[in-house]
């Protein structure tokens, strides 16, 4: 099923996102499946390298850019984008914080891929996400504030009101996760 969501034909996306969201809610378990739909979702939302640099050495890599970015998904469906984003907020309360911990990369970039997304929609139910997601996994979060802080900027400078409040909301709770010498970096970047 989790194969279905790659489909050209937006119809039958939808369906199987729909199905799949049905069984994860009746779903015992969802540990085990995490990963599959984790990389399906990342395959969707084009979020394995948002800052593309993956590429290049460490020493090559430029500094990370402090500009609000908004990122262009693959999935072109607004209406599939927040389907998936459903899917994606349902297994993560699921599933236990072994599983969660075993994925925090692939979870935490489709969090900063749905927090650029260029639909408001997409960006409420990312800022949600991500305000339940600091608020369960604190502690595993250390080293993912300053990246995730980056990705809510384009949030605290949108046209809507209701994205602005939701993307303070998240960065209060974004900030609360991380050390001293990370959160300096989130206050620089948002004065500067």
């Amino acid at each position: 099923m989790l194969l279905c969501l790659s489909e050209p034909v937006e119809k039958a996306r939808l369906l199987s996102a729909s199905i799949l969201f049905k069984f994860f809610c009746e779903a015992p378990a969802v540990d085990e499946a995490l990963g599959e739909v984790l990389r399906a979702l990342t395959a969707r939302f084009g979020s394995e390298d948002i800052e593309r640099v993956a590429h290049l050495p460490p020493v090559m890599r430029p500094d990370p850019e402090y500009k609000p970015l908004q990122l262009t998904p693959i999935e072109q469906s607004d209406e599939m984008r927040q389907s998936l984003f459903k899917l994606l907020q349902l297994v993560l309360h699921r599933s236990s914080d072994e599983a969660v911990l075993s994925h925090l990369d692939l979870a935490v970039g489709l969090l900063r891929a749905g927090a650029m997304d260029v639909c408001p929609e997409v960006k409420c139910l990312a800022l949600e996400a991500v305000v339940e997601f600091c608020s369960r996994h604190q502690n595993m979060l250390l080293h993912f504030t300053e990246p995730l802080a980056r990705s809510l900027l384009s949030c605290l400078v949108h046209q809507h009101s209701r994205i602005r409040m939701r993307a303070l909301r998240a960065l209060t709770l974004v900030i609360s996760c991380g050390l001293y010498k990370y959160n300096g970096e989130i206050i620089n970047m948002l004065a500067g």
